[in-house]
This record gives C-alpha cells, sequence and structure tokens, in this order.
C-alpha cells in the first residue's frame, strides 16, 4: 500500500469519527434536557382518552437512558354489546412499563424509540410467559415516535408495536381511532 493511499484511508477514518462524534452530541445534550420527573397532563391510547384524575396519578421519570411510567393506562374491556358495539369496561394502568431510549432530535420530526425494557414494579415480571419474558430480555419491543418539547412540556406519539407489523413511526401527533398509536402529554415537575 503506498503513503498517500494510507493517508487517504486515515483522513476517512478521522472523518467519519468527528461525523459520528457530531451525530451523538446533540442527543446526548437533548436526553439530558429530559431528565427528572414529569406530570402526566394527557393520554390516548389509540383514540381512546384516559381520564385526566387517572393522568394526574402519573409521574414519568426520566433517567440518562429511560422512561419509567409507573402507570400505563389502558382500557379493559368486560363487554361489549354486539348491536352497538358499544364497550364497557375499567380503566387499569398497572402494570407500568420501564423503556429504553434513543432521540434523534436533529430530524425535522424529532424522532424516539422506545424500547420496552421491562414492567414496573419489576416483580410484574414474574407473572409473564416464557415468550414475553423473552421479547424484554431481546429487547425485541421498539416503538418508533415523534417528540416535541415546548419549555416545560413534552408530547410524545409513538406506534404501538405488534409481532406481525412493528411500530410505525407517526407523521404528526394524534392518535386516533384505529391509528394503533399512543399520545402522550407530560409536565415537567417544578424543581424536579
Amino acid at each position: 500500500m503506498n503513503r498517500s493511499y494510507a493517508l487517504l484511508l486515515v483522513a476517512m477514518l478521522i472523518g467519519f469519527i468527528v461525523a459520528q462524534i457530531a451525530r451523538i452530541r446533540p442527543a446526548r445534550d437533548e436526553l439530558n434536557q429530559l431528565h427528572g420527573e414529569w406530570q402526566l397532563i394527557a393520554m390516548t391510547d389509540n383514540g381512546i382518552e384516559i381520564p385526566s384524575e387517572k393522568c394526574r396519578l402519573t409521574r414519568a421519570v426520566f433517567t440518562a437512558d429511560e422512561l419509567i411510567l409507573p402507570q400505563f393506562w389502558s382500557l379493559a374491556i368486560t363487554k361489549i354489546d354486539p348491536v352497538t358495539k358499544a364497550a364497557d369496561g375499567f380503566f387499569e394502568g398497572d402494570p407500568g412499563r420501564r423503556y429504553f431510549l434513543r432521540v434523534h432530535p436533529d430530524t425535522p420530526l424529532k424522532e424516539i424509540e422506545l424500547t420496552l425494557g421491562g414492567l414496573v414494579p419489576r416483580e410484574a415480571e414474574a407473572d409473564l410467559s416464557d415468550e414475553e419474558a423473552e421479547l424484554f430480555r431481546k429487547r425485541v419491543i421498539q416503538c418508533r415516535g415523534i417528540y416535541r418539547l415546548d419549555g416545560d412540556d413534552l408530547t410524545i406519539c409513538w406506534g404501538s408495536w405488534s409481532a406481525t407489523a412493528g411500530s410505525n413511526r407517526p407523521s404528526d401527533f394524534t392518535a386516533p381511532q384505529g391509528s394503533d398509536r399512543v399520545l402522550i402529554v407530560l409536565r415537567r415537575e417544578p424543581g424536579k
């Protein structure tokens, strides 16, 4: 290998490393802005709005690379009228969820990946089937979303995950019925 070719390869490698550092820094800075405790203000899951009194019970915590939702609200349906298709049920918040985070703040709609890492409390994982536990261990359940940080308000919208389709990244901050999306609005806790 001649000397000029070797110098060219070294220069290209240095350029690649500098470019990677430039990409990582904005994501790290953005995660630092999210760090702390947040109050759940609103949540919509596939068109179903979670009542505000349920949302007020939930505090979310962002750490260096995790989002912890001690309650993940969903509608537990107890019966469906076959004629009107109206459903009766109740809102259930347990178990909560723990997600590993990756953010991409340099895209036009800021992107977020939420990888389900476990349940809250961790003891709830004892009730999982072997197949469900394996999905957590392998970090297979990854939801793709978008987010917007506006002062002390954070809005996140992500596509629900399914074994057959994965997760589709939303193109807007809505979660209408049939969209298989979750939309949450969080407000930073003062001083936290």
